[in-house]
């Protein structure tokens, strides 16, 4: 009964932790729209570079375990390889990333 609980848990943990990654993947391609749809200098083009660097920061934040749903947590959690997600949303993007 008490593994029972503990696994509904876990998956509902993990079904969350899947939303959070897939909804910073979005968010992240849509800055990346909206960098080239809007001019620089515009509102739209500046909430853009704010939300693209948001989501840009908390992919490379690897040191970062303090929160549950940080990259390198949620990765682990799943059993994802932090790089290999990272390229594959980067791979994704029209702006090109600077290392």
């Amino acid at each position: 009964m008490i593994d029972d609980k503990m696994n509904r848990d876990l998956k509902g943990t993990k079904e969350l932790m899947a939303a959070v990654l897939i909804d910073s993947r979005r968010n992240l391609y849509k800055a990346d729209q909206d960098l080239k749809k809007y001019a620089p200098g515009s509102k739209e083009h500046t909430n853009a570079e704010r939300s693209f660097g948001f989501e840009k920061h908390w992919l490379e934040d690897g040191k970062n375990k303090e929160y549950v749903f940080s990259f390198p947590n949620i990765c682990e959690t799943m059993g994802l390889d932090p790089t290999k997600v990272r390229n594959r949303i980067y791979a994704g993007l029209e702006t090109k990333m600077e290392e």
